[in-house]
This record gives C-alpha cells, sequence and structure tokens, in this order.
C-alpha cells in the first residue's frame, strides 16, 4: 500500500471517529428526551393525583355538614363530586402503567355511592323537620283541648229530674287524647332516630371503604411513582454511563488507531528516508567506482602505451624483414 493511500486511510478512520462520536452525542440527547417526557408525564400523574386527593378531602369536609344542608348544598355537593369524577376517569388513562384502573372505578363508585347516602340523610332530615313542624302545629290543638274544661246540661237526679229540670256540670278533660299524642310523637321520633341510626352505620362504613380505598390508591400511586422516579433517575445515571463508555471506548479506539496509523506511516517515512540514503550512497559508491576505473584506464593506458609501442614496431619489423625474404 502506498503512503497517499495510508495517510488517506488515517484521515478515514479520524473520519469515522467523529461520526461515531456525534451519533452516540445524537442518541445520548435523544434517549434524555425521552427520560424527561417521561418524567414529565410522571409529574402530571402525580399532580392530578394530589389534585383529586384535595378535591376528595373536600368532599368529606362539605359532607360532615349534611344535617343543615338544603336542595342548594346538596346540588352545591354534587357538582364538586362530579368535577372530581371527571379528574378521576382522566387519571384513569394516564395511571395504567402505575395503578389499575380497577381500583379507580372502584372509588369513583364510592363517591357516587357516599352522594347517595348524603341524599338520604338529607331528605330523612327534611321529612324530620316536617314532621316536627306538624306536631309543633297539631300540639297547641292537642294541649288546649287535653287542658280545657267543658260544661254540659243535664236533667237533675230525682224527682227534678223527672219534670225535666237540668243542671250544667263541668267535664274535666280526659288525658287519653294526650296520651294517644304522646305515644304517636314517641313513635315517629323513635322510626326517624332508627333511620337515622341506619343511614349513619351506613354512611360510616361507607366512609371508613372510602378513606380505606383512598389511602390503599394514593399509596399505591405513590409507591408506583416514587419506584418509577427510581427506575427513571437509575436510567438516567445507566444512560449517562454507558454514554460515558460508549466515548471513551470510541475515543480510546481512535486513538489506538491513529498510533497505528501513525506508526506505520512514519515506519513507511523511515523506511523511505533509509532506501533514500542507501541510493545515495550507492549513487556516491558508483560515482567513486567510476571515477576510480576512470583512472585505473588512463594510468594503464599510459603504462602499457609504451609496450604497445614497441610489440607495434617490432611488429612491423618482423612484417618488413618477412617481405624483404620472399623477395
Amino acid at each position: 500500500m502506498s503512503l497517499r493511500y495510508k495517510i488517506f486511510f488515517g484521515y478515514a478512520i479520524l473520519m469515522a471517529v467523529i461520526g461515531s462520536m456525534a451519533a452516540i452525542l445524537i442518541y445520548e440527547r435523544q434517549r434524555m428526551r425521552e427520560i424527561e417526557a417521561e418524567t414529565a408525564n410522571i409529574n402530571l400523574v402525580r399532580r392530578g393525583i394530589n389534585t383529586a386527593h384535595r378535591r376528595i378531602t373536600g368532599l368529606a369536609t362539605l359532607g360532615e355538614g349534611v344535617v343543615n344542608w338544603n336542595k342548594a348544598d346538596y346540588l352545591y355537593y354534587r357538582n364538586h363530586r362530579l368535577q372530581a369524577d371527571s379528574l378521576l376517569n382522566s387519571l384513569k388513562r394516564h395511571c395504567r402503567e402505575y395503578v389499575r384502573p380497577e381500583q379507580i372505578d372502584t372509588l369513583r363508585a364510592l363517591l357516587a355511592e357516599k352522594e347517595t347516602h348524603l341524599l338520604h340523610i338529607m331528605e330523612m332530615f327534611e321529612r324530620r323537620t316536617e314532621a316536627d313542624s306538624v306536631l309543633v302545629n297539631q300540639l297547641p290543638e292537642v294541649a288546649r283541648r287535653a287542658t280545657h274544661i267543658r260544661t254540659i246540661e243535664q236533667k237533675k237526679k230525682g224527682i227534678a229530674g223527672f219534670f225535666g229540670k237540668k243542671e250544667e256540670i263541668q267535664v274535666m278533660p280526659s288525658q287519653k287524647e294526650l296520651h294517644d299524642f304522646s305515644d304517636s310523637l314517641i313513635a315517629i321520633h323513635q322510626r326517624q332516630a332508627n333511620e337515622m341510626d341506619i343511614y349513619a352505620d351506613s354512611l360510616r362504613m361507607r366512609n371508613r371503604e372510602l378513606n380505606r380505598t383512598l389511602n390503599k390508591l394514593i399509596n399505591d400511586l405513590d409507591e408506583q411513582a416514587q419506584t418509577a422516579f427510581s427506575q427513571r433517575e437509575l436510567k438516567m445515571a445507566e444512560a449517562e454511563k454507558m454514554s460515558f463508555f460508549l466515548m471513551a471506548g470510541v475515543i480510546g479506539m481512535a486513538i489506538i488507531l491513529l498510533i497505528i496509523s501513525h506508526l506505520i506511516i512514519m515506519r513507511d517515512l523511515n523506511r523511505r528516508e533509509r532506501d533514500k540514503a542507501e541510493l545515495e550512497d550507492t549513487a556516491t559508491q558508483n560515482r567513486t567506482l567510476s571515477d576510480m576505473r576512470k583512472k585505473i584506464i588512463i594510468t594503464l593506458s599510459h603504462d602499457i602505451r609504451g609496450p604497445l609501442n614497441a610489440i607495434s614496431g617490432s611488429a612491423e619489423l618482423a612484417m618488413d624483414t618477412r617481405d624483404r625474404k620472399r623477395r
């Protein structure tokens, strides 16, 4: 592989490392956004739960004054109960991951049932007030009749009575009517007291069940939300840890690859320098050898020129001698 390709390969590694780091940052940013969205959803649910808790507590406070309610007070309570019901219904769609929808439905049913019981208690007190009003209106008349002394005429006894003589007699009032009225009043109050006891016991049972269900719901939601928060915090810590390890791994790998690429390039450069030096040494040696050869050739040419001339002269002389002999 040529040096140019190796340098190009080093730059490619550097670009790949930069791209990997950018991809990791984008991925971790996306994960952090998802975690933040989930955390915002949990906060929304917790605010809704706290609002529902306050409204249910307000309903309980309003219900304590049921003995003094009128129609307007009942409608006011019903309006607040429907608002709490709508809030619980909206929470049911968002709390599926934290609490069972059946628990919220049970709570809504208990609130509606409690409203019905409060309405019955209000109506019972209204009937009691009406009965008391009737009793109050009838009592003076009964008391007047019970205490009024009547005067009646009747025939005298004996001979005077035989001749049609009459006399006026005062009749003392009878206590029977007053006793009957008292017995009916006691019966009415006893019946109303029994009804009040029944509805009061039922209301207390419903309130206990409502409070128990509400407390369980709030505790479950708090535990689930706290667990979810802990999981999100752990998830964020793991994401940060994973991001750190990924970044450290990518940077470490990049440094190792860059060092390897640098070593390879430096080795090639050193090899080229070494080859170049060797070539220069070889060229220098070749030039030196060439100069030496030239000097040797020149020296030899000077040294052998005299003998060659002598040999050449001797050869020419011999040839001339042979030619003369032939003649």
